[in-house]
């Protein structure tokens, strides 16, 4: 049921935060605007939605805007296109030293 949630939540989210030719565009550019890697921009976000989790249940809250099972499933779809992402920077890197592969989109 996850898997479900999560593509149609990435589908969704990604129709807001980035052209369909580049499904990272949101991280790369705000780690332009900041002068940050866009690895850290993942970081970054996926640290909001855990500091988030913890305030919640440090403090006993009831969630007023978001679920926490939304919140999970945000964390589950940023460290999911953070491992995309990843993988495509390993693929755009030399291979032995003298081969390049192209980056995947």
């Amino acid at each position: 049921m996850i898997n479900k949630e999560l593509v149609a939540v990435l589908e969704r989210q990604g129709k807001d935060y980035a052209n369909e030719g580049n499904k990272f565009e949101n991280f790369e550019k705000m780690a332009n605007l900041l002068s940050i890697k866009p690895e850290q921009s993942f970081i970054f976000y996926l640290s909001i939605k855990i500091t988030r989790l913890v305030e919640l249940y440090r403090e006993s809250k009831e969630p007023s805007n978001e679920s926490v099972e939304d919140t999970l499933l945000d964390l589950i779809g940023y460290a999911t296109l953070f491992r995309a992402y990843r993988s495509k920077i390993k693929l755009s890197v030399q291979d032995d030293g003298n081969r390049r592969r192209e980056a995947k989109a």
